[in-house]
């Protein structure tokens, strides 16, 4: 993992991120997620004074979001229903 404040791609591995602080929205409640795309890993947020982002997903991306005290990996292919915000 190459590590930087902002999610942008590197030539030396995966960039792990965590400015954006990404999330999305399911069944209407907006839930902070890891993201990981094929470049850029985009962590959550882990308190309440920084704000969320809804990512928009990819069919490749893993999601996995958090709800209250677990972290469910989200669907995001053709056969699931859509994380897109």
């Amino acid at each position: 993992f190459v590590l930087d404040h902002h999610p942008r791609a590197s030539p030396d591995g995966v960039v792990l991120a965590g400015h954006v602080h990404a999330g999305v929205r399911v069944v209407g409640e907006r839930l902070p997620c890891f993201l990981f795309g094929t470049e850029v890993a985009i962590l959550p947020v882990f308190g309440e004074f920084t704000g969320l982002a809804i990512a928009d997903t990819s069919e490749t991306d893993l999601v996995y979001v958090i709800a209250e005290d677990s972290v469910i990996e989200l669907r995001t292919g053709p056969d699931s229903r859509s994380v897109k915000g």
